[in-house]
């Protein structure tokens, strides 16, 4: 992977991450994503190293750095296709406030959107560069 991509470790097994992933993959029109799940072995590897907690529902790599929760949310509507960055202008609310938010919807994920048995890794043939491993 290259420097200028981001990278987006989502829960595999979550259905709302799995929606947020194709959605923002079909809006990555300069190419910049690239998304692993936490439970494959990119995923796996990455947050040994990185010594993170797995228990995020979403984690980005971006410019050397990661971000969790809402920031990470916000690091992917930066870098995709107009008019979806003006979102980043949330970057203004607290961060306690937006990770409350967050945490309201990642805490009740499985039982409002569903979870999946099988790894998100099965995706659309227009998407799956973007997928690693």
């Amino acid at each position: 992977m290259s420097d200028d991509h981001v990278l987006v470790l989502v829960d595999g097994h979550c259905s709302l991450c799995k929606g947020w992933t194709h959605w923002a993959a079909r809006r990555d029109a300069e190419d910049h994503l690239r998304f692993a799940s936490q439970q494959g072995k990119t995923g796996k590897q990455y947050l040994e190293d990185a010594g993170i907690d797995s228990n995020q529902s979403v984690i980005v790599v971006a410019d050397g750095r990661s971000y969790t929760r809402s920031r990470a949310v916000l690091e992917i509507v930066r870098v995709l296709s107009w008019p979806w960055p003006i979102v980043y202008a949330a970057i203004l609310i607290p961060w306690f406030i937006r990770d409350w938010m967050y945490d309201v919807i990642a805490s009740h994920r499985y039982q409002w959107f569903g979870r999946e048995e099988n790894d998100f890794c099965e995706v659309n043939s227009d998407i799956d560069h973007k997928i690693l491993d």
